[in-house]
């Protein structure tokens, strides 16, 4: 496997970008990257994370590559950082209730994220009831064992067992399921059938 150093070079040569244009999305100094792409410098997990968004690279491999080096013999991930399956909408109850839900299914696609819990997990936003804030294609993180409050992006489950993603509000006595796009409307729910698969708590926006 190359060091993850050579990956971020051959990404970004395939992409046709500059060091400088990488850094200046990445929020990094282009005389870092500089280094960093020789060898000569160490980079940090959240930071490799940033230009491997960026870069639109494989961040499963690389975060394995750095690890390899960092990490000498061990199978872990850095202590701030968490790897959860992007999932299907489908599977987003049944995974979040689940007492081992790695046993649930086989999931081709993994992110490595800031937040950490167990059953937390991620989906692919679908449609465009949460634009602008949230676009189709972009990637949402949902923590199912947090408390949720009004205000709150939410992944909710219907009476007919699909999820939805909205923001949860209360207009007078009544909650409502709040779609961010002007063009749709709210959606009236009755407490008592009200079920919060989870919280979303953060948003993975690639270039």
């Amino acid at each position: 496997m190359p060091t993850y150093w050579e990956m971020i070079k051959e990404a970004r040569s395939q992409l046709k970008l500059s060091r400088r244009q990488v850094a200046e999305k990445a929020g990094i100094s282009e005389a870092h990257l500089r280094f960093v792409e020789k060898g000569e410098r160490p980079m940090s997990p959240k930071t490799l994370q940033k230009v491997a968004r960026v870069l639109k690279m494989d961040e499963t491999r690389v975060i394995d590559a750095w690890l390899q080096e960092n990490v000498k013999g061990m199978s872990l991930a850095p202590r701030d950082l968490q790897k959860v399956p992007i999932i299907s909408w489908v599977n987003a109850g049944d995974f979040a209730m689940a007492d081992d839900p790695r046993q649930l299914a086989d999931y081709d696609e993994w992110v490595w994220i800031q937040t950490r819990g167990p059953n937390v997990f991620a989906l692919r936003v679908e449609g465009d009831s949460m634009e602008p804030e949230f676009r189709e294609g972009e990637i949402i993180i949902v923590n199912p064992h947090i408390a949720w409050e009004v205000g709150n992006y939410v992944i909710v489950k219907n009476s007919d067992g699909e999820a939805t993603f909205k923001q949860i509000k209360k207009k007078g006595d009544k909650w409502v399921l709040h779609p961010l796009n002007p063009k749709y409307e709210d959606i009236e729910v009755d407490n008592r059938q009200l079920y919060v698969v989870g919280v979303v708590v953060e948003k993975i926006k690639r270039y």
